[in-house]
């Protein structure tokens, strides 16, 4: 697998809207669950749901069918049911969901670098000793970029 990150489905919007520049790369690199396109599709139709205007729901669906296109090639993993146990019980000491408890425990299991957007997520997966990059933080694309450039992890 050339593959190096797992991207959340929450964190694709974010990488569009603020780090666009380098969104091809990151997503050439990375792979998803295979909830991860639902994921993305739910925020999308909730983005645009709020807006009242035409001209930027129409923008924001533009991009969405752009990146959805984009993803859809991505190699998705599926979860191991195997690790079900040690996955529950860090989403119930963590409080975090199931899904962000399962990119934890798949970025684990593949010995990938997880990117996420969501500040528990990130917490609970340094706990657990996992490689995160937060596409919340301004240095996201420098830590990316030196990433990729040193092949080391981060």
């Amino acid at each position: 697998m050339d593959e190096r990150f797992l991207i959340t489905g929450n964190s694709l919007m974010d990488l569009i809207t603020d780090h666009n520049e380098i969104a091809d790369e990151v997503i050439g690199l990375s792979v998803l669950l295979e909830y991860g396109t639902y994921e993305f599709g739910t925020l999308l139709l909730k983005r645009a749901s709020k807006s009242q205007n035409a001209d930027e729901i129409h923008k924001i669906i533009e991009v969405g069918v752009e990146l959805m296109n984009a993803i859809s090639h991505m190699d998705k993993l599926t979860l191991n049911m195997a690790i079900l146990e040690p996955m529950l019980n860090v989403g119930v000491y963590k409080k975090i969901n199931f899904v962000q408890s399962s990119y934890i425990f798949t970025a684990r299991e593949h010995n990938l670098i997880l990117i996420c957007n969501e500040k528990e997520i990130q917490d609970a997966a340094k706990e657990v000793g996992i490689p995160v990059l937060f596409t919340g933080n301004r240095d996201f694309e420098k830590k990316f970029t030196q990433f990729v450039e040193n092949r080391t992890r981060i």
